[in-house]
């Protein structure tokens, strides 16, 4: 038997999961935490969606003024992942998670 057949009998006898199972207690507390503020994230960008009529009804936003808000959000969110990735590759991941924490932290209190 190939080495190919037994990594795919492998594979196959695991699930596409399986590697879970193989986590260390800290591995799993730490993927979920990643799991978990990752949903976050994407909660707050999706309710977006759900705020723009309202914002439209309110300030009497245009729908172009509207579907502006939502480009400006996506937009930056991915530029901001881009210089997060150069940054944590100068000063590490840690500090660079350290980092966006608190600037989320200062931004919602304002």
């Amino acid at each position: 038997m190939s080495t190919q057949e037994l990594a795919r009998d492998s594979v196959d006898d695991a699930g596409h999961f399986g590697w879970l199972r193989q986590l260390t207690k800290a591995e799993r507390r730490t993927f979920i935490g990643c799991k978990v503020g990752y949903a976050l994230d994407a909660m707050d960008t999706q309710f977006l969606s759900f705020v723009i009529p309202t914002l439209i009804a309110t300030w009497g936003l245009s729908k172009g003024d509207a579907g502006l808000i939502g480009t400006v959000t996506l937009l930056t969110s991915s530029l901001g992942g881009w210089l997060a990735g150069i940054l944590s590759d100068r000063i590490g991941r840690v500090k660079t998670l350290q980092l966006t924490i608190l600037w989320f932290a200062l931004f919602t209190v304002l």
